[in-house]
């Protein structure tokens, strides 16, 4: 099983693209859907030898991690747009 392979040209150089910017949401869909496939690889009789299995878990674990930082990201970024429009609406109102 090979994850994350990279198309490659006749003359064996990686594919040259220029990444999109990725946004909260979409830097999640990517990580869950990567934590899927590696839990599939874990889960399933690949085969796998030991030293694999390691790379796969702590490329698991490792994924994991980012995706709740990211995650904590959202949310932040959430509370203070929240915060943003209360603080505008006091300023409104003459309040503050």
């Amino acid at each position: 099983m090979t994850l994350g392979a990279r198309d490659t040209k006749k003359t064996g150089q990686a594919r040259k693209r220029r990444p999109k910017p990725l946004t909260v949401d979409a830097l999640n869909r990517v990580l869950s859907g990567l934590i899927l496939q590696l839990e599939d690889a874990l889960r399933a009789d690949t085969g796998l030898e030991p030293d694999e299995l390691c790379r796969v878990s702590h490329a698991l674990s490792q994924a994991s991690v980012s995706f709740l930082k990211t995650l904590e990201a959202a949310e932040t970024a959430q509370r203070v747009s929240a915060l943003e429009q209360a603080l505008e609406a006091l300023r409104r109102k003459g309040e503050v």
